[in-house]
């Protein structure tokens, strides 16, 4: 567990529980993984409703994020992606700055996928 570079605050227990405040990169970073988890949990339950021949309409009005869960899948490869980019930056000793160019654009991406789930509960 004890590594250089630096654990995201979802790896420890407790502790991210009660890291940052909302708009920091950790708060931001665990919003994602939360709302990763929640647009699997609503693809599951869509995929059941539709495996037992209905219509996932009063689902969704219920949900209405729900529509996001098919996209979730890009937002997550494009954030793995760049947790392998930043590896590889390290291990071939890039320059800090440009690690930080890669981390807060990872950031983005995941603020990015954040925000279009507020806005469509929003909408509710």
């Amino acid at each position: 567990m004890f590594t250089s570079e630096s654990q995201p605050s979802y790896r420890i227990p407790l502790v991210g529980r009660f890291y940052g405040d909302a708009k920091s990169a950790a708060a931001i970073q665990d919003k994602f993984y939360n709302n990763v988890t929640l647009m699997n949990k609503y693809a599951n339950e869509v995929k059941n409703i539709e495996a037992a021949g209905q219509d996932p309409t009063k689902f969704y009005k219920q949900y209405p994020a729900a529509i996001l869960a098919d996209e979730v899948n890009s937002y997550y490869n494009d954030v793995n992606k760049m947790n392998q980019d930043k590896k590889e930056m390290l291990q071939a000793k890039v320059p800090i700055k440009d690690i930080r160019a890669l981390e807060a654009a990872k950031t983005q991406t995941m603020k990015q996928f954040n925000d279009e789930i507020a806005q469509v509960q929003k909408q509710r």
